[in-house]
């Protein structure tokens, strides 16, 4: 598993005088650049920023990505579930994801069997508010709005992750390559 925690609630360090948090995990952390333009990669590596912020506030960004080839971007909540985030495009409003019951909702503990800093985790339960946008090829901004925080809460976490979309052809030509090399082992 691929992560670069950026904003995290454990051993932090103190980034800018607006109350940033940060903490690395993983290989290749990426630490954002507030008020200038961050480095989004198209790999599969997952982003964690947790930010003190109101709700209807954006996170720390933009986050640019350059590819050749379409891009999927899955986004979820993180930590606590309750957050709703909506992605804007070169400042242009893509879509949100959806709205779930929060952890008073489900009368669960916001630290006990719910919570995880896993992304992946996250990613695969269906309490925590995710989605999957597909982005266009070339150089882009990408934003992030969390319209909704967890009730007694003064951060956001969003995770997100950027992963370059196959074109049909090379999906079909490794398709073609698989039934080859399945034919040739006969």
């Amino acid at each position: 598993m691929k992560v670069a925690n950026v904003l995290g609630m454990g051993a932090v360090i103190a980034l800018t005088s607006f109350g940033a948090l940060a903490a690395t995990q993983g290989t290749s952390p990426v630490e954002p650049q507030y008020g200038q333009r961050n480095v989004l990669p198209v790999d599969g590596t997952w982003i964690i920023l947790d930010e003190f912020m109101n709700v209807g506030d954006f996170f720390s960004g933009p986050w640019t990505y350059t590819s050749a080839l379409p891009v999927q971007l899955d986004v979820t909540d993180l930590f606590v579930v309750t957050d709703v985030f909506e992605v804007y495009l070169n400042g242009g409003f893509v879509g949100a994801t959806p709205v779930l019951p929060d952890y008073d909702a489900l009368g669960v503990d916001p630290f006990g069997a719910t919570f995880t800093s896993d992304p992946d985790v996250a990613w695969l339960s269906d309490l925590f508010s995710k989605g999957t946008f597909i982005l266009p090829a070339g150089t882009h901004d990408v934003d992030f709005r969390n319209i909704q925080i967890p009730t007694g809460f003064q951060d956001g976490t969003i995770a997100f992750r950027a992963s370059r979309i196959p074109s049909p052809g090379a999906a079909a030509l490794f398709g073609f390559a698989g039934l080859m090399a399945a034919r040739r082992r006969r």
